[in-house]
C-alpha cells in the first residue's frame, strides 16, 4: 500500500484535501481513484495498480472546484511513497463580503460556509486553553458562542458570561485571532442558553455593541445576536444591525423561520432543521416566503452527529451528514452540528467520519 502526503512548507500535511489519480491524458472527471487526506495530510492508493506508462496526480489544495494542481507520477513512484509539497500555493485567510447573492472573498472567488459547532472556543481561551488541538479538519469556521448557562454547567464549568470573566472580551478577540492564524473563520453567536440571566434590553444592546467593536475588526468573523430567539427571550425588534460586519439577527426553533428585525433580514438568516429525515426537505426552504429577501440563507443547529443515536436529537448517520453537506452547498452553506462541539471537546470516531462525510459532500 503506497502512501502520498501532501503538505506546505511550514505543516507536516494537508488535512481533507482532494487527490485524484488518473491514468495520463485521462480527464480529471474520469480519473481512476478520488480520496481525501486524512488529518495528517496521507492518502492510500492499492497496489498493485492497473498497468501504465504514468498517471497524473489532482491535487485541490484548497477545496475549491477546478481549482487543482497537476502532477505527473509513474508507476514506479506511486508503489512507493510520494510527498508533494505545494509551495506558495496555502492562501492566508482572505475577508469575505456579500456580492449580489454570493459570498465572495478578497480575491473576487466564491466563497460558502462550512462551518461546525464549536462552542466553548472562547471561554477556553479566557481559562487558558490551547485550543488549536481543538480545532476540526476539513471545515472552514466554527460556530461559536458568546453567553450560555446549562452549557457550562453541563461541563463542569463556570457560567459564561461577561460579568464571570474580567478577561471576556480579551478573549474572544484572542480566539478570533487564533482562528485567524489557522485559516479558519468564525459566527459569534452572542445570546444563548441565556434564558436564565434575566438582562434587560439596554444590558444586551450595550453588550453587543461592546462585542462588535471586538470582532468587526477581524477579517474572519461573522455574527449572530443570538440563537432561538424565542426560547432564550429577546426580541431581534430591540436590536439594530451592526455596521461593518456580516450579521443575522438570530435565529427560530427547529424547523421554524428565521426571525426578522422590524420586518426586515440582517445579511443572513440562520434556519434550524429539523432533526429527522424531513430535515432534507427544509433545503431548500419551503415554508417561510421571508427566506427569500435580499440575504443570504444558511443552515445550523441541526440534529447533532455522534457516536450513538438519540432520535430527534443526536445521530451516527454518516449518510445524513454527507446529504445534508450536498443539500448545504447548492445554497449558500451552512453549519453541521457536532456533539462534542457543544463543549469543544475532540470528536469521537464516527462523530469524525460523520463530520468527514459533510465536508465530502459539502466539496462535491
Amino acid at each position: 500500500m503506497s502512501q502520498i502526503q501532501v503538505r506546505d512548507s511550514e505543516s507536516e500535511g494537508i488535512p481533507l484535501i482532494n487527490v485524484r489519480l488518473g491514468i495520463n491524458g485521462q480527464d480529471i472527471d474520469a480519473a481512476y481513484d478520488d480520496r481525501f487526506t486524512d488529518y495528517a495530510g496521507n492518502t492510500a492508493w492499492p497496489n498493485p495498480l492497473p498497468s501504465s506508462s504514468g498517471y497524473s496526480l489532482y491535487v485541490n489544495y484548497c477545496n475549491v472546484l477546478d481549482d487543482y494542481v497537476e502532477k505527473t507520477v509513474h508507476v514506479a513512484d506511486l508503489n512507493s511513497d510520494v510527498l508533494i509539497v505545494l509551495e506558495n500555493k496555502i492562501k492566508a485567510l482572505q475577508q469575505v463580503h456579500i456580492d449580489g447573492d454570493k459570498f465572495r472573498t478578497e480575491d473576487n472567488n466564491e466563497w460558502k460556509m462550512c462551518f461546525g459547532s464549536n462552542f466553548m472556543l472562547p471561554q477556553l481561551v479566557a481559562e487558558g486553553v490551547d485550543i488549536t488541538p481543538l480545532l476540526y479538519s476539513g471545515l472552514n469556521g466554527y460556530r461559536i458562542f458568546g453567553s450560555y448557562w446549562y452549557i457550562a454547567e453541563q461541563a463542569s464549568r463556570k457560567h459564561w458570561h461577561p460579568s464571570e470573566y474580567s478577561n471576556y472580551y480579551q478573549a474572544i478577540e484572542q480566539t478570533f485571532d487564533i482562528l485567524e492564524k489557522n485559516e479558519k473563520y468564525a459566527c459569534l453567536n452572542l445570546v444563548c442558553d441565556n434564558q436564565l440571566f434575566n438582562k434587560d434590553v439596554g444590558y444586551i444592546q450595550d453588550w453587543q455593541n461592546g462585542v462588535i467593536e471586538i470582532i468587526k475588526n477581524q477579517k474572519n468573523s461573522f455574527y449572530s445576536l443570538g440563537n432561538e430567539n424565542e426560547k432564550n427571550g429577546f426580541n431581534a425588534d430591540n436590536f439594530t444591525k451592526p455596521s461593518g460586519i456580516i450579521s443575522a439577527c438570530g435565529s427560530g426553533l427547529t424547523g421554524g423561520p428565521a426571525p426578522l428585525s422590524r420586518s426586515k433580514p440582517w445579511d443572513i438568516q440562520f434556519q434550524h432543521l429539523r432533526r429527522d429525515s424531513k430535515m432534507f426537505i427544509d433545503i431548500p426552504p419551503v415554508d417561510a416566503p421571508t427566506y427569500w429577501l435580499e440575504h443570504k440563507l444558511l443552515f445550523d443547529e441541526t440534529i447533532g452527529f455522534a457516536d450513538f443515536n438519540d432520535t430527534g436529537r443526536r445521530t451516527n448517520n454518516a449518510d445524513w451528514a454527507y446529504k445534508m453537506g450536498r443539500g448545504m452547498s447548492a445554497w449558500n452553506g451552512g453549519v453541521i452540528h457536532l456533539h462534542s462541539g457543544g463543549h469543544s471537546q475532540p470528536l469521537g470516531s464516527i462523530e469524525e467520519l460523520c463530520k468527514d462525510e459533510f465536508v465530502r459532500g459539502f466539496n462535491g
